[in-house]
């Protein structure tokens, strides 16, 4: 009976959030231009290590922020004279987001700027300082400098006091199990990390309420609020895992009790929460936390069982893009063909049945043409007959690295006199020099492999295909040049040992 109390109470919750997401039939690709003109930008960086040449990036539609560099982009070249840069952008979509920034010597990328609330008729001077504690001293000036200058001390203050609440022994760590009762209660008497640094923002935001058109205070609220809903949630969540794993459903009633009170304190009706890309962020953490409170098998179900609409189909396609990486390649393939079934906007469908068609054992991999270190084109037809394994990453990746030296370094050298095995490793970032100095650090991969590069960056062809929106990542291709695998899990999370068996499994079949 308590369980259907739960179920019925979370259920009205859900239904008066959809009502109020959808009570003006909004769309969540905000595809519409402001009509003010162009985007202005000019500066100054007083640096000695300027570079020569900003590159600004402009996102539209973006439905994973945190993917966005992997996701379809302009990019627009901007030169730096004498450390003064000035460059124009044609037309910008609302919500959209831009990044202006520069690779530093070991081809990682330094972003200087990034701002969600960039728009047509905004003409703004930056000035880059010297770095500060890791971070770029700026200020701003022109027309629509305010709510630049706001939104970049309101990212400010939310390091400076989240940093300073997780140095500070007096406070609760929100990541130690052995506080989480402490941590629990703490997000329900709203005094947790992220309360407190929301809090922070927000004083922030008051400050500039007055200097800025109310448009712009208005979104800068709703991302600061989302933000903190997100982490908050995500804790919860992590909490709620940790309990029902190490007690058990039947003794966290309790524990079960205070995570819906929680989950009722989420208020999404004051503000324009849906037409935000960290709305179905949260959401998606949201139906995570519901699923244990549910005893539901996946978010799959939760999204089923509670929303409805366009808002249910964009979370169904964005819960496959997102965690998919981390599912076993039938799970992955199932939840697909499920979702395809259910979705009725033809976006979310394009877009599952892309995931589908890129990802599915037994789809053809784009035979690519691609150089190595000596300037010879390489094409996965060469390999035509052997087991392909294929490992993408880009200079700077410490995720890329740890892969390479605790799991893909073992496995080469375990099958070093395997013939019917080729390990293929192909960075993604586009300037050839960039790579070089990656290879000759010999953190990513060795000369033992394939070494190739990606001229057109996160634009080529082959990553299209094969939707890669994350590093590292491995693929495993048949002797036919054929899907094996495209699961991170099956490839990465088992270690060595887990690589090694499917790669012998792969070599056994005919």
């Amino acid at each position: 009976m308590s369980q259907i109390k739960l179920r019925l109470s979370l259920s009205i919750l859900h239904l008066l959030l959809v009502i109020n997401s959808y009570s003006n039939e909004r769309k969540f690709s905000s595809n519409l231009l402001n009509n003010k003109g162009k985007l202005k930008i000019s500066g100054y960086i007083a640096d000695k290590n300027a570079p020569n040449e900003l590159t600004l990036f402009i996102w539209s539609d973006v439905y994973v922020k945190e993917k966005r560099m992997y996701l379809p982009h302009r990019t627009q070249k901007c030169l730096v004279v004498d450390g003064k840069f000035k460059a124009e952008i044609d037309s910008i979509s609302v919500n959209s987001i831009l990044s202006i920034g520069w690779p530093n010597s070991n081809g990682e990328l330094v972003e200087a700027i990034n701002t969600e609330i960039a728009e047509n008729g905004d003409s703004i001077y930056i000035k880059l300082a010297n770095y500060k504690n890791d971070r770029l001293s700026t200020t701003f000036k022109g027309r629509g400098a305010e709510k630049y200058e706001c939104e970049y001390k309101m990212k400010e203050i939310w390091d400076k006091l989240y940093n300073g609440w997780i140095n500070d022994s007096l406070k609760i760590p929100p990541t130690d199990p052995a506080k989480y009762d402490e941590s629990l209660r703490a997000l329900y008497n709203r005094e947790s990390v992220w309360h407190y640094c929301l809090q922070g923002q927000l004083n922030i935001l008051n400050q500039f309420e007055n200097k800025m058109e109310q448009e712009d205070y208005n979104t800068l609220k709703t991302i600061v609020v989302l933000n903190c809903e997100y982490f908050k949630l995500k804790q919860l969540n992590q909490i709620l895992e940790y309990f029902h794993t190490t007690r058990g459903p039947d003794k966290c009633q309790e524990i079960d009790k205070i995570s819906k009170k929680i989950l009722l304190q989420t208020d999404f009706s004051a503000g324009d929460f849906e037409n935000r890309q960290d709305y179905t962020k949260c959401l998606l953490e949201r139906c995570k936390v519901e699923k244990i409170l549910l005893n539901k098998p996946s978010v799959h179900e939760v999204i089923k069982l509670q929303y409805s609409n366009e808002l249910r189909d964009r979370l169904l396609f964005e819960n496959i893009f997102i965690n998919g990486w981390v599912w076993d390649s039938k799970i992955r393939d199932t939840i697909e063909r499920e979702s395809y079934k259910i979705v009725t906007y033809e976006k979310y469908r394009e877009l599952i049945k892309n995931e589908m068609d890129n990802h599915k054992i037994g789809a053809v991999v784009y035979d690519f043409s691609l150089p190595d270190s000596s300037g010879n084109i390489v094409r996965l037809s060469n390999f035509k007959g052997k087991i392909v394994f294929m490992d993408f990453w880009f200079v700077g990746c410490s995720g890329c690295a740890n892969y390479y030296n605790n799991v893909v370094s073992k496995v080469e050298e375990m099958l070093k006199d395997q013939k019917d095995v080729v390990f293929i490793t192909i960075c993604i970032d586009s300037k050839r020099s960039v790579w070089m100095k990656g290879l000759k650090l010999g953190k990513y991969t060795s000369d033992k492999a394939t070494n190739l590069y990606t001229p057109l960056g996160i634009n080529d062809p082959l990553i299209t295909q094969l939707s890669i929106a994350s590093y590292p990542h491995p693929i495993l291709i048949d002797r036919d040049g054929r899907i094996i695998s495209n699961s991170q899990k099956e490839l990465q999370a088992n270690g060595a040992q887990g690589l090694l068996e499917k790669i012998k499994l792969a070599l056994k079949k005919e």
